[in-house]
């Protein structure tokens, strides 16, 4: 399977973490992947195509500067953002393996 990103990100890829199943957890300062909005942090399928089961809902305000997978498929993130999905975040958060 060849690794297609189609139209990419709008801004930078600043973290990346691969997952047990090939998908891609990437965070950066973009705002829009493979042209559908995602504030800063978002997940691709192995092929390079937008994961839309991952739901970050609002996003982050700020850059992911970091990305951490746990064993039990929780997500820590570290950056330069103060609010997650509309709750306040200082700098490092820890996000269900689905976004929510």
């Amino acid at each position: 399977m060849a690794f297609q990103p189609q139209l990419g990100a709008g801004g930078e890829v600043d973290s990346f973490a691969v997952e047990s199943d090939g998908k891609l957890l990437i965070g950066g300062s973009f705002t829009v992947i493979n042209g559908t909005s995602r504030n800063r942090i978002a997940r691709l399928n192995a092929d390079g195509s937008l994961d839309s089961g991952f739901d970050p809902g609002t996003g982050i305000n700020s850059g992911v500067s970091s990305i951490a997978l746990q064993s039990d498929g929780k997500i820590v993130i570290g950056g330069y953002f103060t609010v997650v999905d509309g709750a306040a975040r200082w700098r490092v958060a820890r996000l269900l393996g689905d976004a929510h």
